[in-house]
């Protein structure tokens, strides 16, 4: 399958400081022993997060159990890549039905990070730019639905072309402070989270500096 990739233009670093716009903190002060332990408290902090969330999503989506593991270790994955201050969920939409509209995303050449519309319509779960729906929340709409009132928010990770039958256009995106959210809903349903009530974060707040607007 061959695959032409439209996706905006990235910069590397910028992208990480400005999009991302959360990092370990580096203080000449600090030794590297208290580094190396705060980035193992980041690290830990988003695992559980990742594990709460898969959690969530298993008692809410018909996903099979293997595809649903090797869903998280990715986004796991991609969230520590991007210093993200919280785990993020990154998924394909639903765009079939309005390529169009994703053409016109493609064209404008969209950055890393632009932050989407989320909302519902009828049953699904709906992702827009503009006013203009570019696609619908897949497998995982049942477990993200009741998250978007607790802060998560959606960021376009990339759009590319993909060669078939018929030549199309795929969106990628990311769920942001998916982690928090699920923590923040068990909350306010009456679970036990631990730590603050919001997933603990308070504990590594030390290690970690987050910039308004950060995902």
């Amino acid at each position: 399958m061959n695959t032409l990739k439209l996706r905006g233009d990235v910069r590397p670093v910028h992208t990480l400081i400005q999009l991302a716009s959360a990092s370990i903190v580096s203080e000449p002060s600090r030794s590297y022993s208290a580094r190396q332990d705060a980035a193992g408290a980041y690290a830990r902090r988003l695992a559980s997060e990742a594990k709460r969330w898969a959690d969530h999503t298993r008692q809410r989506c018909s996903v099979e159990p293997d595809a649903l593991t090797s869903d998280v270790l990715d986004s796991l994955a991609l969230s520590l890549r991007f210093r993200l201050h919280h785990f993020a969920v990154f998924a394909d939409l639903q765009s079939e039905s309005v390529q169009p509209a994703l053409w016109r995303c493609a064209r404008a050449r969209l950055p890393f990070g632009t932050t989407l519309g989320v909302h519902e319509e009828s049953e699904r779960l709906v992702v827009s730019y503009g006013g203009d729906e570019i696609g619908e929340v897949g497998d995982y709409a049942p477990s993200l639905r009741p998250l978007t009132r607790f802060g998560v928010s959606a960021h376009l990770v990339g759009i590319e072309g993909v060669a078939g039958d018929q030549y199309r256009l795929l969106c990628r995106v990311l769920y942001a402070r998916a982690g928090e959210a699920t923590a923040a809903l068990q909350h306010a349903l009456g679970i036990d989270v631990g730590g603050d009530g919001y997933g603990g974060e308070e504990a590594t707040q030390v290690a970690l500096r987050m910039r308004p607007g950060a995902v």
